[in-house]
């Protein structure tokens, strides 16, 4: 629930553009929610619900295939969802919220764009327009989230604690 997926599907459908095309993939944690996201998406057919396990071969397709992706959860401190989208150099959407900005200032904001409060339908239009009017470098620079470096910084820290 706290990812808010049903809450997208209803602000995609305001858009306009139908050229835009929204890739809802991943099992809904109850059967509640799958209701919930296959009323809020309707018979618009913009939307394609792949509401199932994906393993993690076909997932990589489904990101390759997106221009954005957006996370417009409630409630968020960190995200593994926004990290496995910049991987495949995806640039994501999300709220000003927890780490998020955090990220923005470590992967920079050509690849991480925020928002204030729920996402709305002009957060979601303009986050589409950043995404497709970015020149962005081919990769997304997360070397200062390699583990190696994560291990690094973590042993240091612990190190000027020990020590103080």
């Amino acid at each position: 629930r706290y990812k808010n997926v049903p809450h997208l599907v209803r602000i995609f459908r305001m858009l306009e553009d139908e050229a835009a095309r929204l890739f809802v993939v991943g099992n809904p944690a109850s059967r509640t929610l799958r209701r919930d996201i296959r009323t809020a998406a309707g018979d618009d057919p913009r939307i394609r619900l792949t509401l199932e396990f994906v393993p993690d071969e076909a997932m990589q397709g489904f990101l390759k295939a997106t221009d954005l992706v957006v996370l417009p959860y409630e409630d968020i401190l960190h995200s593994g969802s926004a990290l496995l989208a910049l991987s495949f150099n995806r640039p994501v959407l999300v709220p000003n919220r927890g780490a998020m900005t955090e990220l923005q200032t470590q992967v920079g904001p050509d690849w991480v764009r925020t928002y204030e409060g729920p996402l709305s339908p002009d957060d979601l239009e303009e986050g589409l327009q950043w995404a497709a009017a970015t020149d962005r470098a081919a990769t997304a620079p997360l070397d200062a989230l390699e583990w190696t470096v994560l291990a690094t910084k973590t042993h240091e820290a612990y190190e000027a604690v020990r020590d103080a």
